[in-house]
């Protein structure tokens, strides 16, 4: 054995600790710096995400706004008393579901009912078994485009057809029309103040920040109703009150409830005055 293979048999063991270093340090340092690099490279790089992932803030505004809307301020867009555009719309545009609606209708619609100002409930717990269809409505002030309500119109069919109730109402549940074409010439039904009192104003308005102030005879012999399924030419009243009601923090509002006839159709309800 010559000299020099002695010699590196002498530096082998230190050969391989060497490299072992080298390794372990390679392991450790190379694929921390080659996820730096790819990060880098990625970051300098502007993907934009599809445009329906997307909801504009103005929309979003608007939404949260709206939600906060008073059941009086909703009220006034409906009707107009607000300045507005109407278009019909998606259930899903609205804030509540098409569920969630029609169980506030039926609910609502109770309080008519055991007051007997309504003619039947659409409640099954009486055995009163009715398919439904809604509709929905969307009222955008004309001003600003800001503020937005939304009318559910849900009509609640017989099994046979023969009967139909359509209720219209706001996403607070205020019932500002509902007619049937049920008969009711055999039926005592109040007057419609009877509902209208400082007991129940709070239930039938669905806002706790609403007091009643005063309800008398209107002088009139009609008044405007102008929403979207009550296009009625032969409409009579039976009766017309004038509703004043007060909100919590000082706004007063006059509403005109009523009852009226159409051909088949018994109807009752309410608008806001000017």
């Amino acid at each position: 054995m010559n000299n020099k293979t002695k010699s590196f048999k002498k530096f082998t063991p230190y050969l391989l600790a060497l490299f072992t270093i080298l390794a372990v340090v390679a392991g450790f340092f190379i694929p921390g710096y080659l996820l730096k690099k790819e990060t880098d490279e990625q970051l300098s790089v502007v993907t934009y995400a599809p445009e329906e992932y997307y909801l504009a803030s103005n929309t979003a505004m608007a939404r949260n706004t709206s939600e906060k809307l008073s059941s009086m301020d909703k009220i006034n867009l409906i009707t107009g008393i607000w300045d507005s555009t109407c278009q019909e719309c998606s259930s899903s545009d609205a804030f509540l579901t098409e569920i969630e609606a029609v169980n506030l209708a039926i609910s609502q619609m109770d309080l008519f009912f055991t007051k007997r100002i309504y003619p039947a409930s659409l409640n099954s717990n009486y055995n009163n078994w009715y398919s439904w269809s809604t509709k929905v409505y969307k009222y955008t002030d004309t001003s600003f485009n800001t503020y937005t309500a939304y009318l559910w119109v849900i009509t609640f069919s017989k099994y046979d057809s023969s009967i139909e109730h359509v209720i219209q109402m706001t996403e607070d549940g205020v019932i500002l029309d509902a007619h049937t074409n049920m008969p009711t010439d055999d039926l005592k039904i109040n007057s419609v103040n009877n509902i209208y009192i400082p007991y129940y104003i709070s239930s039938v308005m669905q806002d706790d920040n609403i007091h009643h102030d005063d309800t008398f005879n209107a002088n009139y012999t009609n008044v405007n109703i102008n929403y979207p399924e009550t296009n009625f030419n032969d409409l009579t009243f039976s009766n017309i009150y004038q509703v004043n009601i007060n909100e919590a923090y000082g706004e007063q509002h006059i509403l005109y409830v009523y009852q009226y006839k159409a051909g088949d159709y018994y109807g009752m309800g309410l608008v806001p005055v000017k």
